[in-house]
């Protein structure tokens, strides 16, 4: 039976929270005049699918909050799932209709597949650690069938030992310079991206191959001085940070998606965050 003293103390915080909760209210508004629930950019903030990178049947309850409660890279069931995929995160937006057509072909595994879309390297990271993995208050193992990311990644692991043999290559993708609207700081090419008064997001070379990439176009288009510029100077002083965005940054450098073929680099629209939508190679 619960100790009297901690019944006692029990009670008495009950009743103090019920006579709190009026006076927060009140006071909230007395502040903003009259309550109002918050008002989020649904183009901005994840997850931006809808619903629709999710297979699962029974979807139960629907609990998600806006910049709180959203877990916008795992879709999908954990409880049984007979495929499960780990994902390089850029390759969020193609997976929905990838899943839907292979579902549509193969109807026993309707529901019943669950995937990642976090870096590469942080995959490579749950597959060292069996599976396991925390997001916020939630630890939950599952162990990957097959794992997407650079071909010269791939193989190093299959070197390694972590994976096995063959490597598949399915898509081709092309390097992208994004901006906002109207290209405020005038963006041309890999040149300007070491002004000083440009601000970048930049992909992590810790967990994403697209870095090194990034780095030879940067070394091609201005030697050693420019990648470093951009990749050393630039982090040094925080204009350039890693993905996810910065607010308003003046530029992405990312891969412009799968099946987009080619290896130059291009301009781009939009960045999230900015006049518009949400460009999906981002």
């Amino acid at each position: 039976m619960p100790n009297s003293h901690s019944a006692a103390w029990f009670a008495r915080s009950l009743i103090a929270i019920a006579m709190l909760l009026p006076t927060l209210s009140a006071a909230s508004e007395d502040v903003k005049g009259r309550f109002e629930p918050p008002r989020y950019q649904r183009e901005v903030f994840p997850p931006w699918q809808k619903g629709e990178n999710n297979d699962a049947l029974n979807r139960g309850i629907e609990f998600t909050v806006p910049e709180v409660d959203n877990l916008a890279d795992f879709h999908g069931d954990i409880t049984d799932p007979k495929l499960v995929l780990y994902v390089g995160g850029n390759y969020f937006f193609a997976m929905a209709p990838l899943v839907k057509a292979f579902e549509e072909r193969h109807q026993e595994y309707k529901g019943k597949i669950y995937w990642e879309t976090i870096p590469p390297g942080l995959l490579v990271k749950q597959i060292q650690n069996g599976g396991t993995i925390t997001s916020g208050n939630m630890t939950w193992t599952v162990k990957a069938d097959a794992y997407f990311a650079g071909l010269m990644k791939v193989k190093e692991l299959i070197d390694d030992g972590l994976l096995v043999a063959p490597a598949v290559p399915y898509v081709t993708n092309t390097l992208a310079i994004m901006v906002p609207k109207d290209n405020p700081a005038q963006i041309s090419g890999l040149a300007d991206l070491a002004k000083p008064a440009v601000r970048l997001a930049m992909p992590n070379p810790e967990f994403e191959g697209i870095a090194r990439q990034i780095k030879t176009s940067l070394q091609k288009a201005g030697g050693e001085n420019l990648a470093k510029a951009v990749y050393e100077d630039k982090v040094r002083d925080g204009s350039a940070r890693p993905h996810p965005c910065p607010s308003s940054p003046d530029a992405v450098v990312s891969d412009a998606g799968p099946g987009s073929g080619g290896s130059d680099v291009a301009i781009r629209g939009h960045v999230p965050g900015t006049n518009g939508p949400p460009d999906l190679a981002c």
